[in-house]
């Protein structure tokens, strides 16, 4: 990996809350036109990492990070008053939850128009003539009567699509998708993936995608990050994580997808929980839930191993010593 030349590059990010190392050591690398897909149970982080890098956790959240580095500056050192002239302009979100993301009390296309006119520096006129073309795009019809509505009034496929419209108005140089898809009919889902798509060709705009959904990963992402427990447990290009899983957790998670193309009488479930994460983890997270799991797997971390060209995982079963005593 090149941090250098990434759009995004962060090192060693740790977030705890509440007493509870929640995010541990992760490293994350985003290029311009590439969607890179976080991925993982519930509870494991995703979202928590996404808020980080808008620096939008509650102040009780401890963050600590070796470096975060947005088209080559560095970010440690941000003021909340350089943060809020880059969220929305350079980095935007579409968050989970779309009822929670906007003003009940300002009618939709006013608040589009509002992030236009503050950082687009637009006319009135225009950010509202845009807004109204923002909501056409991803596919609302009669969008000037909508756009005159207020939250409240619009179904929860609608408003994620206001959501989005949001988001993408001053066209980021990174867009962070938490589950931007959730809310939405298969017919409008596929659309509103396509325009994603049309986005990072059309403005080289890189899209960190948090996502449950592996079908939408395998058509959306070119690079994939495995999570669980607060710690990425596998890193690849998104062929060789699909087609040839190298961690035991990731092929775990495939082994739970429905496949058309093979037989199976019942899908498989990962037994076990989650560890807690209030108290300390010596070893690797996933041992008390791995098949394959050894003696070391409880007792230390593993490094993070090159498995194949393009492919990383934190597994003992990876390490070379290993491997060459078998």
């Amino acid at each position: 990996m090149k941090a250098p030349e990434s759009l995004l590059s962060v090192r060693d990010l740790n977030i705890s809350l509440g007493g509870q190392h929640l995010v541990r050591s992760v490293d994350l690398d985003i290029e311009a036109g590439q969607c890179l897909a976080l991925v993982g149970e519930s509870g494991s982080g995703k979202s928590l990492t996404a808020l980080s890098l808008m620096r939008l956790l509650p102040r009780s959240a401890k963050i600590s990070q070796q470096y975060i580095l947005f088209e080559g500056q560095s970010l440690a050192a941000y003021s909340e008053a350089q943060w809020r002239q880059l969220r929305a302009r350079r980095i935007a979100m579409i968050f989970q939850n779309p009822m929670t993301a906007m003003n009940p009390t300002m009618r939709v296309g006013q608040q589009i128009a509002e992030v236009l006119c503050l950082h687009a520096g637009v006319s009135r006129r225009e950010a509202n003539r845009q807004a109204v073309a923002l909501l056409e795009r991803l596919g609302i019809v009669n969008a000037a009567q909508k756009a005159r509505q207020y939250p409240f009034e619009m179904s929860g496929g609608m408003l994620q699509r206001a959501v989005i419209a949001m988001a993408i108005a001053c066209k980021p140089a990174l867009l962070i998708a938490d589950e931007p898809t959730t809310a939405l009919d298969a017919t409008v889902q596929a659309e509103v993936l396509v325009l994603l798509r049309e986005l990072c060709n059309e403005q080289n705009m890189g899209l960190l995608l948090i996502t449950h959904d592996l079908g939408v990963v395998r058509r959306m992402a070119q690079k994939v990050a495995v999570m669980y427990a607060g710690k990425l447990v596998e890193t690849g290009a998104i062929s060789r994580v699909f087609n040839t899983p190298a961690h035991p957790y990731t092929q775990a998670l495939k082994q739970a997808m429905p496949s058309l193309t093979e037989q199976r009488d019942s899908l498989m479930a990962i037994p076990g929980t989650p560890p807690d994460l209030s108290k300390p983890i010596a070893g690797c997270a996933f041992a008390a839930r791995c098949p394959q799991a050894m003696n070391v797997c409880a007792r230390q971390q593993p490094a993070d191993y090159l498995t194949a060209p393009e492919q990383h995982a934190k597994c003992w079963l990876w390490d070379p010593a290993r491997t060459k005593a078998s």
